[in-house]
């Protein structure tokens, strides 16, 4: 085929008016759709990532119950040797890298309590010290 017989195909001026609409209407329907299709699929998304509970109630009772708050401050007060093994550490040593390092590991929140910088310090300091998992961790420390 000629090169002015392909130009000549896909030129508009060889078109007329009413094709020319049906062509942009066809666009422009295909375009609604492709819309509509990706709306609909960031819905469903919103909705499969939908949590029902923001903070389980355990967690809410932290302060209270949680095992840092309890054990931690009795061994911190009572049996500093324990404490020790706890953290590998003394309570002055632990006060003293808390204090270094406390704003940078403080969090805020508007919505949730957050951890405790002396929450977190103690994990990380188990888990340093047992090398089982953050999770195991924080299970056991009710975090």
């Amino acid at each position: 085929m000629p090169d002015d017989v392909i130009i000549g195909l896909f030129a508009m001026e060889d078109v007329e008016e009413d094709e020319e609409e049906d062509c942009c209407m066809a666009v422009m329907a295909a375009a609604a759709v492709v819309s509509t299709v990706s709306i609909m699929r960031a819905a469903s998304y919103r909705k499969q990532r939908q949590r029902s509970i923001w903070v389980r109630p355990l967690y809410q009772r932290r302060s209270q119950f949680g095992a840092y708050n309890m054990v931690m401050a009795e061994l911190r007060q009572s049996d500093s040797e324990m404490y020790a093994g706890f953290t590998r550490m003394s309570v002055d040593d632990f006060d003293t890298l808390l204090l270094t390092i406390k704003e940078d590991i403080m969090g805020s929140s508007r919505f949730r309590m957050p951890i405790s910088p002396e929450v977190k310090l103690a994990v990380t300091l188990r888990y340093l010290a047992t090398g089982k998992s953050i999770m195991n961790n924080k299970n056991a420390l009710t975090v």
